[in-house]
């Protein structure tokens, strides 16, 4: 329990008090998920000394075992990597296939990022961002289309003669 106030306010029951609910972010504690959690009560209810309460608990929102705690999450070992820079995360690049739009040709490329580096709570994430490709990459692109294509023509007729 983190605080409990007692305010004078006449209640009949609970709901005149306030709504019990989550308060603030997330956060860690002895390697689990917790974020606080204000339950109102009225004390004495239907009597002249009718009071409202309130209490502000912390509540385990996630125990993360084995995995580490970040932010009030818990980092699965299996889907993130400990890492000291960026270049520890992954390999960034086009990811997908291009599509056009509007008489330009756009990409998907991921970027990946290494957050609190060289510590316990070092994980990597990746940000995808769609990106408009310029001339040169369009032009290797399709001579690579260009000369795939004349390849498939070249072996047909070489398949059919």
């Amino acid at each position: 329990m983190l605080a409990g106030n007692v305010f004078a306010d006449l209640c009949d029951d609970d709901s005149d008090c306030g709504d019990d609910g989550w308060d603030g972010t997330r956060y860690c504690e002895n390697g689990d998920a917790y974020r606080d959690y204000t339950k109102y009560d009225c004390l004495n209810s239907g009597t002249a000394s009718a009071s409202c309460n309130s209490e502000t608990l912390k509540k385990k929102v996630k125990d993360c075992g084995d995995d580490r705690c970040s932010s009030g999450y818990c980092i699965e070992k299996d889907d993130e990597y400990a890492c000291s820079s960026d270049s520890g995360c992954g390999s960034e690049g086009y990811i997908g296939e291009a599509y056009c739009d509007a008489g330009a040709v756009y990409q998907a490329y991921r970027t990946w990022a290494c957050h609190n580096p060289s510590t316990d709570d070092a994980y990597c994430r990746y940000t995808d961002e769609e990106k408009e490709k310029n001339h040169a990459q369009m032009a290797v692109q399709a001579a690579s289309a260009l000369f795939w294509n004349a390849h498939l023509l070249l072996t047909a007729e070489i398949t059919a003669g």
